[in-house]
């Protein structure tokens, strides 16, 4: 008896054990992404892309794992992009550009460099990005390491036959909902 995807979402049907190392090589091939950018999405893309017709099962499997890790890239694309500008509003801070043209000397710490922008109004300012830059410095570490953990336990869930769960990611690919 084939179970549809209804079924298969019932944690207590257990599809074909044949399958399986697809489905382990679905949630392996995330891992890709630490080898090159943006891995974590083509490698599943790929393998999803192969089997999706195949194990009905696998589509759905697939379209999960792909919206997870487009979604976390995306997060992480613009933890990236907060990074860069908090970083440049500091530089912009130290080169004087903000600070009518007093020059700041960066060869301190950086504590040095807040108490020198102090007196131009700016040392708040350049607490508050220093503290935003470290923040998302550590938003970006903590999110890219729950994607990795995330697609460990789908590895094993997918070696037992059960059916993974990947919690907080957009639908970029439709799931049904059966």
């Amino acid at each position: 008896m084939s179970t549809n995807q209804g079924d298969f979402q019932n944690k207590n049907v257990k599809r074909d054990s044949k399958d399986d190392s697809w489905f382990v090589a679905l949630h392996l091939s995330t891992f890709a992404g630490l080898m090159f950018p943006l891995g974590s999405v083509l490698g599943p893309l790929i393998l999803w892309s192969m089997k999706k017709r195949e194990i009905p099962e696998f589509d759905r499997e697939g379209r999960q794992v792909l919206n997870f890790h487009i979604t976390w890239t995306l997060v992480q694309f613009g933890i990236g992009i907060g990074i860069v500008v908090g970083y440049l509003m500091f530089l912009f801070m130290g080169l004087g550009l903000a600070a009518g043209g007093a020059a700041i000397d960066f060869s301190q710490d950086t504590i040095g460099a807040i108490k020198q922008l102090a007196p131009a109004g700016l040392g708040i300012m350049a607490v508050i990005v220093v503290f935003l830059f470290l923040g998302l410095g550590l938003f970006a570490t903590l999110s890219y390491f729950y994607e990795l953990i995330m697609a460990l336990v789908n590895t094993f869930r997918a070696s037992n036959g059960e059916p993974s769960d990947y919690p907080f990611r957009f639908q970029f690919f439709k799931e049904d909902e059966n």
